[in-house]
């Protein structure tokens, strides 16, 4: 087991392959800081016991905090001064200090702007059938995944994949670039990302 049992109480373990993370909350930052590297250097003579050593140049912490914050926190690990991070990317999700997932809707736009282009190449050469499938494959898959996350991002954001959404579907149909795709999208029985959002109880900022 990785973490001790004294120390479940303290911090909350999330463990993937070989990463793991330490969630740890606290009402102030002086005793999520005591906290924090009282369980840190714990954590690694635990794991010296088990023949296992923590890589201090490799760990990194972030902190969640209000938009404006400036507060300095620092972690150390024997000696060593930890990486604080501003965001942070845990099973393809990139999260930001201050959930406000700018970074990760940034990353999504640009694997929808590949995921649209290869669609275009495609639509020259392959059957409706299977370019369907390349939207789902390409630009759905993308839009629906940990969206019960960053649907939180601002409206405005949510509308930069809304945008791109409504180009694939227009590759897709062939239609002018600056067409209405209301009606495609009912007619291909295809949720935008907002109704998405909606139907999954995700309320925008």
């Amino acid at each position: 087991m990785l973490v001790p049992d004294e120390y479940m109480n303290c911090c909350t373990p999330v463990l993937y392959a070989d990463d793991a993370y330490l969630i740890i909350k606290r009402k102030t930052q002086d005793e999520m800081v005591q906290i924090a590297e009282e369980i840190v250097a714990n954590m690694s003579l635990y794991l010296e016991n088990l023949n296992l050593i923590v890589n201090a140049t490799k760990t990194n912490f972030i902190t969640f905090e209000p938009r404006g914050s400036d507060e300095s926190t620092e972690l150390f690990l024997c000696d060593c001064k930890l990486e604080r991070l501003d965001s942070t990317k845990f099973l393809g999700m990139i999260i930001d200090k201050n959930l406000s997932w700018q970074p990760h809707i940034v990353q999504l736009t640009s694997k929808l702007r590949k995921g649209i282009f290869i669609i275009k190449q495609l639509a020259q050469t392959v059957s409706y059938s299977l370019l369907l499938k390349s939207y789902y494959a390409f630009v759905n898959s993308h839009l629906s995944y940990g969206a019960l996350l960053w649907g939180g991002a601002s409206k405005e954001r949510i509308n930069w994949l809304f945008v791109l959404q409504k180009c694939a579907i227009r590759i897709l149909t062939t239609s002018y670039y600056l067409s209405s795709c209301r009606g495609t999208f009912k007619t291909m029985k295809i949720l935008t990302v907002v109704i998405y959002l909606s139907d999954n109880n995700v309320c925008n900022k």
